[in-house]
């Protein structure tokens, strides 16, 4: 007997493959070994037919944003980085792909302004299946604020600028007080 897959089929499955099986509708056991769940999600996404294989697809783009409602401490970490990574470039490509016009607008800091006040508005607003056309429309709402907002490189010239103005305001006075400015020979 090989003790290898021995203790790796003992190996109980991860609580994440059990809450993906569950929200799947497998029917599963008390105990389920990583290998049984790996096999088992291997039946359930083998489909045989285009409308089986739609409806899988469905479900598992159903289960990327519900596994955060139902999961929250499970998924904690995963629905960071698709609150802060993949969802505003979701959002971005469809902006550019349903109002061109509105791209000038999807600076990091704005898209970020922007979801922050759907979620002041529903703090779930990232899970309906209408986020897309949300976000456009709050962006598109939002548009004359956003575009009034410096960028983020025109606050720097524009701080650059008045700190180059006090710092030659300062040393025409220290010069003016006869403090070691130049001298004439």
């Amino acid at each position: 007997m090989d003790s290898g897959s021995s203790t790796s089929n003992s190996v109980p499955a991860s609580p994440k493959k059990l809450a993906y099986l569950s929200y799947m509708g497998a029917t599963l056991r008390s105990s389920l070994s990583e290998i049984e769940a790996d096999m088992a999600i291997n039946r359930l996404e083998s489909v045989s037919d285009y409308e089986q294989w739609r409806q899988l697809v469905e479900k598992k783009n159903e289960w990327h944003t519900d596994r955060f409602l139902l999961h929250p401490q499970l998924f904690a970490a995963e629905f960071e980085v698709y609150y802060h990574s993949e969802l505003p470039e979701i959002l971005s490509n469809y902006v550019r792909s349903q109002a061109p016009t509105a791209a000038e607008l999807l600076t990091p800091s704005n898209i970020r302004i922007t979801m922050e006040s759907l979620s002041s508005e529903n703090s779930s607003w990232w899970r309906s299946p209408r986020r897309q056309s949300l976000f456009l429309a709050e962006l598109l709402e939002k548009r004359s604020t956003l575009l009034q907002s410096p960028s983020p490189l025109a606050s720097l010239r524009d701080g650059l600028h008045h700190f180059m103005a006090s710092m030659a305001a300062h040393l025409r006075s220290w010069w003016s007080k006869g403090s070691g400015g130049p001298r004439e020979v």
